[in-house]
């Protein structure tokens, strides 16, 4: 388990190592330029991306810090010129931290916008010493740099194929077909069987992460993510019902192994497989009937959204 998370595919290990790499040069940045508070940088930069958002929605929320921290500067230089002490700083502190959790689910820019100025003014408030013009600047700037090394370590780090989503879901397709032996036979508790389900478990979450990363890009790969987004939820919609098959057959312990023959017995098997390899290569498929009807649906949602590469299908 441990072993398939650090995998470079999946999507958390890129995440990490994105987060990691634009904090280390966004702070290595504020100190060579010498700013004061050069973690504003890095902070700056782990925001745009601890989310593991894809390029469009990584880029609007880079604007919208970048916006809303210079619109929240002037404000700061306003309540700042006042010189707000005692239960009135206390107010605008307060006012400031509720206008911006109003906004801070809805839009970022916004709650960014009221955030700024209540951090400056805390600052300022513990040391009388600071320079509040040179405050203002050095937030400005980290931000910037923040923001601009965030979305350069996305941008390099960004799959741009536009055969990333497809691929996924070949792979889950595979993961797939590994569990089946398992589940006929009724033997999912082995430590062979957990590794196929931890797989497939782990393919049908990345499913979806990847295809968001792809849609989220631009040109060709966001029109090929949406193509196959109907055969991405028919794809999940399997691995999932082939997990909740052995999770019943698990708990129902000596008695799970028949309910795993009746489910799936071995000719049955081998026609999903078929017909699973038969998605794979791109072509319609015969629609495997039984009495338990089990993962029927699931294939024929498959069949309907991938595009085959012939117009006829076959039922037996």
């Amino acid at each position: 388990m441990i072993a398939i998370s650090f995998a470079w595919a999946v999507q958390p290990p890129r995440i990490a190592l994105r987060v990691g790499t634009a904090a280390l040069i966004a702070g290595s940045v504020g100190v060579f330029t010498g700013l004061e508070r050069s973690y504003w940088a890095a902070a700056a930069a782990v925001l745009i991306l601890h989310q593991g958002f894809n390029w469009v929605r990584a880029s609007q929320r880079g604007l919208e810090r970048t916006f809303g921290t210079i619109l929240g500067l002037i404000v700061a230089a306003i309540v700042s010129w006042l010189h707000p002490r005692g239960v009135a700083l206390v107010g605008c502190i307060a006012a400031l931290q509720l206008a911006g959790q109003l906004f801070v689910v809805s839009n970022h820019a916004f709650a960014v916008f009221f955030f700024t100025p209540m951090a400056l003014l805390m600052a300022t408030a513990v040391s009388v010493s600071s320079d509040v013009s040179q405050l203002l600047v050095a937030r400005g700037l980290d931000t910037l740099i923040g923001c601009g090394v965030g979305l350069a370590v996305l941008l390099a780090t960004y799959r741009t194929d536009s055969a990333t989503a497809r691929n996924a879901l070949w792979e889950t397709l595979v993961a797939a077909k590994s569990v089946l032996p398992f589940l006929s036979r009724g033997e999912v508790t082995s430590a062979e069987a957990r590794v196929t389900r931890r797989r497939l478990r782990s393919n049908a979450f990345d499913l979806i992460l990847l295809y968001e990363e792809q849609a989220g890009g631009t040109g060709r790969a966001r029109g090929e993510a949406d193509r196959i987004w109907p055969a991405i939820v028919a794809a999940q919609r399997l691995a999932f019902r082939i997990l909740a098959a052995c999770w019943e057959i698990e708990a129902a312990g000596d008695a799970g192994k028949a309910h795993g023959h009746l489910l799936l017995a071995a000719d049955r098997e081998q026609a999903i497989v078929q017909a699973l390899d038969s998605l794979q290569a791109g072509h319609a498929t015969a629609i495997p009937r039984s009495v338990s009807n089990f993962l029927v649906p699931e294939i024929v949602a498959l069949n309907e959204s991938l595009p085959p590469e012939v117009d006829c299908v076959q039922h037996c």
